[in-house]
Formats: C-alpha cells, structure tokens, sequence
C-alpha cells in the first residue's frame, strides 16, 4: 500500500497516457465509414450515445486530473482544474471535427454530456487527490504510543 500511495503520480501518469492512446484509436476507427459499424450498438440503445460521451470524456478528465495532481488553472476570479481544461479543450476540437467527416454529426448534446462528465469527474478527481493526500500523510506520521 505504501509504494502504490508513492508511485501514485506515475501510476496516474501512465493511466492518463494510455487512456488517451485508446480513446484516440477509437475516434480513429469511428471516423471511417468502414469501421463505424462496430460501434452499431450506440445507434440501437436509445441515450446510450449520450451515456457513453459522459463516462467517457468525464473517465478522461477523472485521470488526466489525477496525473496533474488536481492543478489548477486560474482565470480571472475563478480556479478551474486544469486536466479538465485541456480535457475540454481536447472534446470540443473533436466535437467539432466531426463538421468536417462524412457520415459523422456534429450534436450540442453530445458537448453538453462531454461538458457535464468533465465537470462531474474532475470534481471526483479532486476528492480522490485530498483521500490520497490524507493517507500519504496519516501513512507517514510515526505511530503514536500512548
């Protein structure tokens, strides 16, 4: 527990890293009319498109958050977390993209579940970061004997 409490930044690093590989290998593949039949299912299910844009993009902001150990970026008053920023950012380039590929739509209501799963796991990120922060703290305080 101790070494994985250690390494953690590395370990969400390499999970952010990766995550990005797959999630941009499938963008890829959907992005082709030959290959966007394996993606048939989001089609079939009702709101299924709109859940899988939500877990997916906010899966991305929880680790990018995590591998950026929750830093924030101030604009104006406010302080935003900055793996979710670029998460954002990353989403609405690809959102946008898809005016430019046939056979693919552009939807504000996929922005709007990309948006809310952003926010919605960055915040989550942003708890996990003080429970780990907490244990890393508690884990290296000598016992104490009474």
């Amino acid at each position: 527990m101790k070494k994985l409490l250690f390494n953690s930044s590395r370990l969400f690093k390499g999970m952010a890293v990766s995550y990005a590989l797959i999630l941009a290998f499938v963008i890829f593949l959907y992005n082709f009319q030959e290959t966007q039949h394996i993606f048939f299912i989001f089609a079939t299910v009702e709101h299924l498109d709109k859940a899988a844009h939500l877990l997916v993009m906010g899966f991305f902001s929880f680790v990018v958050n995590l591998a950026l150990s929750g830093r924030n970026l101030r604009i104006a008053r406010f302080q935003y977390l900055m793996g979710s920023m670029i998460v954002f950012a990353f989403a609405t380039l690809e959102e946008s993209s898809q005016l430019l590929v046939r056979g693919r739509d552009f939807e504000f209501s996929d922005m709007f579940f990309n948006t809310a799963g952003i926010l919605l796991f960055g915040e989550i990120a942003r708890m996990t970061i003080k429970i780990i922060a907490y244990f890393k703290m508690s884990w290296n305080r000598p016992n104490e004997i009474s």
